[in-house]
Parts: structure tokens; sequence; C-alpha cells
């Protein structure tokens, strides 16, 4: 591993945590009740206006907070990820029924339509062998 390597490695770690401060304050600000903006959060971290308009995870949850939204907890996450899972076996179920159905109708219209078929042949046979 070549010392610029280490030099990026180190770079990348410094700036991961900085995001994650920044977070943690606009969440701890959402918590206390301040408003959210990106002058706030620009004066409670310390973090230039540019960086955090550029960082985009930081710009959408300051965005999102200042719009309504309220930045999600793991938990909170965890719960919507479950519901929409219970909500897709759910829905999966009901396609398998419905394409179930549709594939009975089918042959049902085939059946129909096969019986038919024999009738009228029977009614042709009846037909020519009388003459």
């Amino acid at each position: 591993m070549a010392k610029t390597d280490k030099i990026k490695e180190h770079a990348k770690q410094k700036s991961s945590n900085r995001q994650a401060e920044v977070l943690a304050a606009i969440k701890d600000m959402v918590k206390a009740g301040e408003k959210v903006t990106f002058y706030s959060v620009q004066k409670k971290t310390g973090a230039s206006k540019s960086y955090l308009y550029n960082n985009e995870a930081i710009s959408n949850a300051i965005k999102g907070v200042r719009d309504g939204a309220t930045p999600r907890s793991d938990n909170s996450n965890a719960a919507i990820v479950a519901a929409l899972r219970t909500e897709n076996k759910k829905l999966q179920k009901e396609l398998a029924e419905l394409k179930k159905a549709n594939d009975d109708s089918y042959k049902a219209k085939y059946e129909k339509a096969k019986a038919e078929v024999e009738k009228l042949k029977k009614q042709l046979e009846k037909a020519y062998t009388v003459w």
C-alpha cells in the first residue's frame, strides 16, 4: 500500500466522520425544536456553507427537515422496511391467485370451445352419412 493510498484513506475517513458529526447535529437540532437551515447548521457545527450545500447527504437532510420531513432513525427505517416487505408478500400472493384464476378461466374457455368443436364434428358426420 503506497503512502498516497494511506493519505486518501485517512481523508475519506475524516470526511465520513465529519459528515456523521454534522448529521448528528442536525438530529439534535430537530430534537431540541431548533430551526434547521443551512445557516443555523453552519453556526452550530462550524462547517462551511459550501460543504453543507455540496455534501448530498447533509444537503438532503437539511432540505428534508426544512420542508417538514424529519430524519428517520434506524428503528423507524427498519419498521418501514418490515411493513413494505409484508405488503410485498401480500401483493405477491394476490398476484399468484389472480394468475391462477386467469389460467383457470382460459382453461375453462378452452374446454368449452373443444366440446363445441366435437359437437359440431359429430353434426357434420351425421349430416354427411345421411346422404
